[in-house]
């Protein structure tokens, strides 16, 4: 029973020689791997390989179909959250289907080149490679893609930031404009206010002068009443000495008269 839970466990693995033999294409030709290495990586692209494997494997059975194809492995990395594998390996899917299109030896059919078994080790190394270089031509196109992306983006953000700062230096004009319209009014407002205030000043300095010349034309009625009463008391003195001169001017014409009876 443990052997076949061994066999079983090393079934579902991917063989240890062809991950190590990928492992050393990207690696200097003098660099070694060593076994746990292999045997980590193993279980990592093994495990890796079965969720992606499961979940386009539910597509499948929801659409009632039989066969993965590569756009379900797509399709699952996508659902999965792989969006950088996602669109790298569209890529490079592209790139196999026209390789497998154009070659002779390829047949017509959408499917992934296998590895022939009576193919030598330095066959798979060398078709590894060339999985490796068209796997890196996707990488570097989907990072001009990116690329171009985020200078779309960029120019995008740049021209937004140009249209904000026109609107912005409009609504700076319209806001100093009204403030300069503002103080244009409460400037004539002030000077409305002062022209008033102006006016009342000299209201008043009118209104002073004529209390002035009130009371000077007042002071000239007084002058003229004590001028009439003295010329009054002065009348009636006047006819009072005349009054008394004529009867002092009888007496005397009596006392002749009488003087002259005498006489005579």
């Amino acid at each position: 029973m443990p052997q076949e839970e061994q066999f079983n466990e090393q079934d579902r693995l991917l063989p240890i020689a062809n991950v190590g033999r990928i492992m050393k294409v990207v690696l200097p030709s003098n660099a070694k791997v060593a076994k746990d290495a292999k045997e980590t990586m193993q279980e990592c692209v093994s495990e890796f390989i079965s969720f992606v494997t499961s979940e386009a494997s539910d597509r499948c059975s929801i659409e009632k179909r039989k066969t993965i194809t590569a756009d379900d492995i797509l399709w699952a990395l996508q659902s999965l959250g792989f969006d950088n594998y996602h669109d790298t390996l569209t890529i490079y899917l592209e790139k196999l289907r026209i390789q497998n299109k154009s070659s002779v030896i390829a047949p017509r059919k959408e499917k992934l080149i296998q590895p022939n078994q009576n193919l030598t080790e330095l066959d798979h190394i060398n078709r590894m490679v060339q999985h490796q270089h068209m796997f890196q031509q996707a990488l570097n196109q989907q990072e001009q893609l990116q690329n171009q992306l985020d200078n779309e983006l960029q120019s995008q953000i740049h021209g937004q930031s140009l249209n904000n700062q026109l609107k912005n230096q409009n609504l700076k004009h319209q806001l100093e404009a009204h403030h300069l319209n503002n103080q244009l009014v409460a400037q004539n407002l002030q000077n409305d206010l002062e022209g008033q205030l102006h006016d009342q000043l000299h209201v008043r300095n009118l209104q002073a002068q004529i209390e002035a010349s009130l009371k000077k034309h007042l002071d000239v009625h007084k002058l003229q009443d004590q001028f009439q009463s003295q010329l009054k008391d002065h009348s009636n003195f006047m006819i009072n000495n005349e009054e008394n001169s004529g009867s002092n001017t009888s007496e005397l014409v009596s006392s002749q008269q009488m003087f002259d009876e005498s006489n005579s």
